[in-house]
């Protein structure tokens, strides 16, 4: 059976949360490639909370794994799945719509979605909301919320991987 080839989108400069959920996706038996798009200029995480998630990320470590990790650039071959996991809206394709799903997560809403047309009525595969304490800021619901979101992003691909022919959604 062939395997499932799935294209990362991710900023030019990818920030700790791009990679940790890259660095995820890395563990599912498929064809892992990425996709740099322009970073988007109304970003969901502000120029100040981003030195905040190196610290929650372990940003040292991720920065690591992605300067040794051998994730090939996406070709202009189709993909199967694409994942959008760059901060911001989502901008123009820099790359051949996929031909099983575009999925994205959506950080204001916890969910992980299928992309299409009118991405805000999307199809919604999964929806999480963190547990939330006292004196949480919202760096800390994001970064909880980004870790589950992850998690579940990450069932969703290798139940497509796990799917004779990959092409139910």
């Amino acid at each position: 059976m062939p395997r499932l080839k799935v294209a990362a989108v991710i900023s030019a400069d990818p920030g700790p949360h791009e990679l940790w959920t890259l660095r995820h996706l890395s563990f599912v038996a498929c064809e892992l490639s990425v996709a740099r798009q322009a970073p988007a200029a109304d970003p969901p995480v502000a120029a100040d909370d981003r030195a905040a998630l190196d610290e929650y990320f372990d940003c040292d470590d991720l920065r690591a794994w992605w300067a040794r990790s051998e994730i090939a650039t996406a070709s202009e071959a189709a993909q199967d799945v694409v994942v959008r996991i760059f901060d911001g809206k989502p901008g123009p394709w820099v790359m051949p719509r996929p031909t099983v799903a575009a999925l994205t997560m959506r950080h204001e809403k916890n969910s992980v979605c299928i992309i299409d047309e009118g991405i805000d009525q999307a199809r919604i595969l999964w929806r999480g909301a963190p547990q939330l304490a006292p004196g949480d800021a919202s760096l800390d619901i994001f970064f909880r919320a980004h870790l589950e979101a992850t998690r579940a992003l990450v069932q969703i691909v290798k139940t497509y991987a796990s799917v004779p022919g990959g092409d139910e959604c």
